[in-house]
């Protein structure tokens, strides 16, 4: 009744998808690993039933070329709640970037839901990625 509109990357149970998104990174991150919590909603689900997922990164400075690999792959892992309901994981282990990453460049993250491992029968809708980073200063500028 409240309309609120969730733009979400939707993971079906059956095929092995992958999203990717953008990070342009702060003039004071210290350039070392990052953790990512999982937000996300499923139509429908179990009290067992839980949702695997896994995301990587890889760092692009100027003139890089863009067809590179990303790192290796940190897991996040949720039970659902209820339906359509904000779903919230816990911090992955520490993610580290392949490339050499430095302040202030590009980093692509690479999310994929983990059809092996994961048992919810529906759509997973992941709704957002918080990342959790260090920083070296106390401002961006």
């Amino acid at each position: 009744t409240n309309d609120i509109m969730i733009s979400s990357f939707a993971f079906d149970k059956i095929t092995s998808e992958k999203a990717q998104f953008n990070w342009a990174t702060p003039a004071n991150w210290d350039a070392g690993t990052v953790r990512a919590k999982l937000y996300w909603t499923a139509l429908s689900g179990g009290a067992s039933d839980t949702v695997d997922v896994d995301l990587a990164a890889v760092s692009f400075a100027n003139d890089n070329p863009m067809d590179t690999a990303v790192g290796t792959p940190q897991n996040m892992t949720d039970t659902w709640i209820a339906d359509n309901d904000l779903h919230v994981s816990t911090y992955s282990s520490a993610i580290t970037i392949s490339g050499s990453p430095v302040a202030g460049e590009l980093i692509v993250f690479q999310l994929s839901r983990d059809v092996a491992a994961d048992d919810l029968d529906t759509d997973l809708e992941v709704v957002g990625i918080l990342l959790e980073y260090s920083t070296d200063a106390s401002n961006s500028s």
